[in-house]
């Protein structure tokens, strides 16, 4: 195994899922440079697939994606004993007080506004959600 090899699997694994490409592209190379491995999907029906094969260790999720919203996948993904642990961070649009407390009842650990939301923040949440496991 090589030293890269070795480094890739010590790097926390984030799976973003976010249809805005040039915002995901945003979040990958921030976060990149912090030092996680990301995955990004743009279509809520691919998830899934995603999951299994890329296992993560957080989720970044938006709420308004192509093939199945944001909130039909927390549902699943709360609701199966394999993924009901991964943390999931929403970072949407949506900011009423209704659709928060619904994604708080999905077992979703945060949410952040995308109009609040710069780098830094996002990557102080993303530390802090990982370190609760």
């Amino acid at each position: 195994m090589t030293e890269q090899n070795i480094q890739a699997l010590k790097m926390n694994k984030i799976l973003i899922v976010e249809d805005d490409i040039e915002l995901a592209s945003t979040y990958e190379k921030f976060l990149r440079g912090c030092g996680y491995n990301i995955r990004i999907e743009s279509r809520g029906d691919n998830v899934l697939s995603a999951i299994s094969d890329f296992n993560p260790e957080l989720i970044i999720l938006d709420i308004i994606l192509p093939g199945l919203d944001g909130f039909s996948i927390m549902e699943i993904l709360h609701n199966q004993e394999s993924t009901k642990k991964i943390p999931i961070l929403v970072v949407s649009n949506l900011g009423d007080q209704d659709k928060i407390d619904m994604a708080v009842k999905m077992g979703v650990k945060d949410y952040i506004y995308k109009h609040d939301l710069n780098m830094e923040y996002l990557n102080e949440k993303i530390k802090w959600l990982l370190n609760k496991q």
